[in-house]
């Protein structure tokens, strides 16, 4: 496993194009990669939630800076 963390800037982007363009990302990527997410979109904690529930990806870490939410997210 790398010790790498994508980064992915999905500031002014809104609902649902946070969450498609992360979950694009997500399932390409190795099982145990980690991605961090940048967003400004006020539903996108719900959002990143459901489709963590929903496939093999778990939120590790979350934080709200202002009003930029970051999600760090692993896909088992």
């Amino acid at each position: 496993m790398s010790n790498k963390i994508l980064k992915l800037n999905y500031l002014g982007l809104k609902c649902p194009l946070p969450v498609l363009k992360a979950y694009k990302v997500l399932k390409n990527i190795d099982s145990n990669s980690l991605v961090e997410v940048f967003t400004d979109d006020p539903n996108a904690r719900k959002d990143f939630k459901n489709l963590c529930e929903k496939n093999s990806f778990v939120i590790l870490k979350t934080r709200k800076e202002n009003k930029v939410l970051c999600l760090l997210i692993k896909k088992v």
